[in-house]
């Protein structure tokens, strides 16, 4: 792999996670809208039970998405991390070579 590669594939991963976040937190506040709107508006009854329960099912899909993503994030920032921690700040990823992997004294 080509220097810099290893950088450009983090920039990547925090374009997705960026690109997929931003719709996720505005579908919790699309969710809890209607909700008010089932719950305030005059429908009939039916209407607005069955419409608040799709609603609260919709955002313990946003949870679980939103969880989802943070565990992606934590996961991307100890990649991060280690990235700093093993290339003494130079932005690359220094790897052993497979014979010292496997050197034992």
């Amino acid at each position: 792999m080509k220097p810099g590669y290893e950088l450009l594939e983090l920039l990547a991963v925090v374009v997705v996670l960026v690109a997929v976040s931003i719709p996720v937190r505005v579908a919790f506040f699309v969710v809890v809208g209607l909700t008010l709107v089932f719950g305030i508006c005059p429908f009939r009854f039916e209407v607005a039970k069955n419409g608040i329960i799709v609603c609260v099912f919709g955002l313990v899909g946003v949870a679980v998405a939103n969880v989802l993503l943070m565990s992606a994030r934590l996961a991307f920032w100890a990649v991060m991390h280690d990235l700093s921690v093993l290339s003494a700040g130079q932005g690359r990823l220094n790897r052993a070579p497979p014979c010292a992997m496997n050197y034992q004294p």
